[in-house]
């Protein structure tokens, strides 16, 4: 639905107000799959459109080209949005899992193998680039696939699944490292690859969710459960402010 149009008023130089009437439920469309609520949207999408008030070149923009420029406009708006929200996010990132509760059903030695394995990569992630860090926040929080976080993060598809299948690795890597000295767990013949990283992190949730509890898990299968639990309160507040 597109938001009632109270900041069109304020926007009163026609180029912008016929942009405004024109594009503003697209562009709010694509904001509200992004941000967590719909107030966070109408915020993003009056930043895209007081960018374009202030932009003094925009009625040399041709006519055919400006939803483009509004939507990488947006797109920026939108990766500022995720770096303020991150900012302001009440819970730390390596605090996450501390606010889990575990399932009561489950047995005290694989409650503490799942918060064990938690604060592996907890800790990993905290070794990871800034860029990786975000790109598996967008993944695992928003559940978004590559393609949609290059749209985010206005970056090629290719970078996006370049930048997810190196964390990965660097997360298995290090998991590994961390590992050294326990028991060994089944090893995964193939890494994670910017070509297939999509369908592989995909394809292991599916073996997550069917696997029985007690059956033994891969590196890749542990890191993949691991995440998951780690953005787990991040990714239910995220998906309880979409309803």
């Amino acid at each position: 639905m597109k938001p009632e149009p109270t900041e069109a008023a304020s926007l009163d130089e026609p180029p912008v107000a016929a942009l405004y009437d024109r594009y503003a439920a697209i562009i709010f469309a694509y904001l509200s799959r992004h941000c967590a609520s719909r107030a966070d949207a109408e915020d993003v999408l009056l930043d895209v459109f007081v960018a374009a008030l202030e932009y003094r070149k925009l009625t040399d923009v041709p006519t055919a080209r400006r939803l483009p420029w509004l939507q990488r406009v947006a797109q920026h708006k939108l990766v500022d949005y995720y770096r303020r929200s991150k900012r302001r996010s009440a819970v730390a990132l390596e605090e996450v899992a501390d606010v889990l509760e575990a399932d009561e059903a489950q047995e005290p030695e694989q409650v503490a193998l799942q918060q064990e394995a938690q604060d592996r990569v907890r800790a990993a992630i905290q070794r990871l680039p800034a860029q990786q860090q975000e790109v598996l926040r967008l993944r695992f929080v928003a559940g978004l696939r590559s393609m949609e976080i290059a749209q985010v993060l206005g970056k090629r598809d290719g970078a996006v699944r370049m930048l997810l299948s190196r964390a990965l690795n660097l997360l298995r890597a290090l998991y590994e490292e961390q590992k050294e000295g326990e028991d060994a767990m089944p090893q995964d013949e193939t890494p994670f690859t910017p070509e297939a990283v999509d369908t592989q992190v995909e394809a292991l949730e599916v073996a997550l969710q069917f696997e029985p509890s007690d059956h033994p898990k891969t590196v890749n299968m542990q890191v993949i459960a691991a995440l998951h639990d780690v953005y787990a309160a991040e990714r239910q507040a995220h998906n309880a402010s979409l309803r």
